[in-house]
């Protein structure tokens, strides 16, 4: 198969709702936040750290940590504070999402696709996850469920043109090239990238003008 064009997961940093009592835990919290926003990864993570003893029953420090593990690519140490927040808050759909984004990362496709599976029974309009699960079955060349993914992606959102993209290259190994150009050229039109080895297959399969 071939490169596939995935769209970046989003992490969300949960920096509204943090209702303490304590004044210190909120202030470690919004500093971490910053540090964040300018990249200094290892000191937000000291904060978070701080905010976790100070509150350890706090699942949005878990869910923030995690988010900063996964920026550095430390995705077991992402997994464990994922998971610690969902053990403290089971609604926690976006825990959920980036959990099965670092399962995917990792390579384990059964739990990816059963951590997205629980994210949109919570949060049924995420239209990222539909996206992020499609990706999992597009490496499995699970072609049905995958178009069924990133057609109700776009449905959701149809800004998202990467999943035009990827809709493409299931219908390529389809055999269904008229609708792969059909994508290709929304996806080309919304500026994004598309493989050259795929167009190259695409054109060779159905060199058809556009």
């Amino acid at each position: 198969m071939f490169k596939k064009i995935y769209r970046t997961a989003v992490y969300v940093m949960c920096l509204v709702a943090f209702s303490v009592n304590a004044q210190e835990p909120k202030q470690l919290f919004e500093q971490a936040g910053e540090y964040v926003k300018k990249h200094k990864y290892n000191e937000a993570i000291d904060l978070f750290t701080r905010v976790i003893e100070s509150r350890p029953d706090y699942a949005g420090a878990y869910y923030s940590r995690g988010v900063v593990y996964s920026l550095l690519d430390k995705l077991d140490e992402a997994i464990a504070d994922y998971t610690a927040a969902i053990k403290l808050d089971r609604g926690y759909s976006q825990a959920y999402a980036n959990r099965g984004s670092a399962y995917y990362q990792k390579g384990n496709f059964s739990e990816a696709i059963k951590d997205f599976d629980s994210a949109l029974m919570l949060n049924p309009g995420d239209a990222d996850v539909y996206f992020n699960r499609g990706n999992v079955y597009l490496s499995q060349e699970n072609y049905d469920r995958a178009l069924a993914d990133f057609t109700k992606a776009i449905e959701t959102d149809d800004q998202l043109g990467q999943a035009y993209a990827n809709r493409a290259q299931v219908y390529f190994a389809k055999k269904e090239y008229n609708d792969a150009w059909r994508d290709v050229t929304v996806a080309e039109l919304m500026g994004v990238q598309l493989s050259p080895a795929f167009l190259k297959a695409l054109k060779k399969e159905s060199p058809k003008d556009r």
